[in-house]
């Protein structure tokens, strides 16, 4: 099974619990997410990626973002496509980044970029190094794309998900592995089936923060930076979360 196999079977016994809610402290920013409404940012993000980028199933692409709710729609809706994601700096034909990070390595490893304002209320890029670039502007673009996605090709779970991995191990995951992966490590942070989990963004890969939730079908609250324990105690009995410290 796809990444997107998995996200759909959560979404289809209850489409209108909430996937992701991100807080950022620092700008006052609270959104949310339903799985129905991810669904619908993957699926004008599997568009952009066919109709506007050119891409191909097979493809590779980098996504150089930090943890966010418009992180998950990319990843999400690259992995829709068909499309493996580099995770370290590769030669590729499109990289995705946020707007401030659209001169590092993997940006400048791709023959296109698409860069994504992560302000709160964005609705295209705002003056910066992002514009000074040439980079193309994600948010300006996606809201015009289909609703509605078909792959131009079918994606199974034997399918690459992610390649250039570091390290001796494997440099390449399928999407089976990749969420056997997120059930193990589901496993091992105690987040159960259908729970609603709180975490910062501090020190966490997209496996604890994008693909667990989505491997056991639960509801994450992703704080960005690292929070303190007071603050985030609060704000899980609000969110009615248990905290993942």
């Amino acid at each position: 099974m796809t990444v997107r196999d998995h996200f759909g079977e959560t979404m289809t016994a209850d489409e209108t619990r909430p996937f992701i809610t991100f807080y950022d402290d620092t700008t006052g920013e609270r959104t949310e997410l339903s799985y129905v409404t991810s669904a619908n940012w993957m699926n004008k993000t599997a568009n952009l990626c066919v109709d506007l980028a050119s891409l191909e199933p097979g493809d590779t692409v980098a996504v150089d973002m930090p943890a966010h709710w418009l992180t998950a729609t990319v990843m999400l809706g690259c992995w829709m496509a068909g499309l493996r994601i580099a995770h370290e700096p590769a030669s590729v034909p499109v990289a995705f980044t946020s707007a401030d990070r659209c001169r590092s390595d993997k940006a400048l490893a791709a023959d296109e970029v698409w860069a994504v304002e992560l302000a709160p209320m964005a609705v295209g890029l705002r003056p910066g190094p992002a514009m000074e670039a040439g980079a193309e502007d994600f948010l300006a673009q996606v809201r015009g794309c289909g609703d509605f996605f078909t792959p131009p090709a079918p994606v199974t779970g034997a399918e690459v998900a992610l390649t250039a991995m570091p390290g001796r191990g494997p440099k390449e995951l399928t999407h089976d592995q990749v969420m056997s992966a997120a059930k193990d490590r589901a496993g091992e942070m105690g987040v159960g089936r259908d729970e609603r989990v709180l975490m910062t963004t501090q020190g966490r890969a997209p496996l604890d923060w994008l693909l667990v939730p989505i491997a056991v079908g639960a509801s994450v609250v992703l704080v960005a930076g690292d929070g303190s324990g007071a603050d985030l105690a609060k704000r899980a009995q609000t969110e009615r979360a248990r905290l993942i410290p």
